[in-house]
């Protein structure tokens, strides 16, 4: 049975431009957003029992470089600043960012 779990970006995304978020292989991102405390998150539609993999996410800011290669982009959120995120593959793929 899939379900809907939030994954909060951490800060140091935004810092690096990348992060690695732990979540089921077969996992699927379905959106990008703060949630009710204002922490940028993705949401995503998950099998708990799959075994877990690092996902790469990719932050990004209006005018800067977009990541070399990605898989999805999973959308754009406006706050006082807009933001972008990127799904750009799996820990241990030979995608570049």
């Amino acid at each position: 049975m899939r379900k809907i779990y939030k994954y909060v970006i951490p800060q140091a995304a935004f810092e690096s431009g990348i992060c690695s978020i732990a979540m089921p292989r077969d996992s699927t991102i379905l959106s990008f957003g703060s949630d009710v405390n204002g922490q940028l998150c993705i949401w995503a539609a998950v099998n708990p029992d799959s075994l877990p993999a690092k996902r790469r996410i990719a932050c990004r800011f209006t005018g800067e470089e977009s990541p070399a290669t990605y898989q999805a982009f999973i959308g754009t959120h406006v706050d006082r600043l807009v933001y972008h995120c990127f799904a750009c593959g799996w820990e241990g793929e030979m995608t570049g960012v």
